[in-house]
């Protein structure tokens, strides 16, 4: 959910973001079924939460291979690289695009993916470790970085005490 100015808005519990959604005077992509959604959602918990204390370790973190990550670490990772592309779309801002389109950074995605969440077939997840081995992991992290560095300038987080 973006405001006004096209920053990204984040929030502190799913109460926070029902409560603002019913609240807002600003205007909501596809507003009436964004608000029908939100009538009625029942549940206290958010369909996808981000660990930013977690990606601002991994970015910090030099001598981590790719293969060496947790699932639960490589998810996360793949999962902030997902949400960055979505916002550099929507906004169409194109640097930050070319971030996300990066060769590498779609190798490591696509393996993260095959490892972890998908069950392909041995000799697609075997030809994606293989080629895995010859990316340039450190490329990778520093591009991570920077789509950190953008979003983070462009995030908002409502906390439930803001108004």
């Amino acid at each position: 959910m973006l405001d006004p100015a096209n920053r990204l808005l984040g929030f502190s519990t799913i109460k926070t973001f029902l409560h603002y959604v019913k609240t807002t005077k600003h205007a909501l992509i596809d507003e009436p079924a964004t608000k029908e959604w939100v009538s009625a959602y029942k549940a206290n918990r958010a369909y996808v939460s981000y660990d930013i204390e977690l990606l601002i370790g991994l970015m910090e973190v030099s001598d981590k291979l790719p293969e060496n990550y947790t699932k639960g670490t490589a998810v996360e990772l793949t999962d902030f690289c997902h949400l960055f592309s979505d916002y550099a779309y929507q906004l169409n801002q194109q640097e930050w695009v070319r971030l996300y389109q990066d060769k590498d950074l779609h190798v490591f995605i696509d393996w993260v993916h095959a490892r972890y969440l998908w069950k392909p077939d041995a000799a697609y997840l075997a030809a994606l470790t293989d080629q895995l081995k010859h990316i340039d992991f450190e490329k990778i992290k520093t591009k991570v970085r920077k789509m950190y560095h953008y979003l983070m300038q462009n995030l908002v987080v409502i906390s439930s005490t803001d108004r």
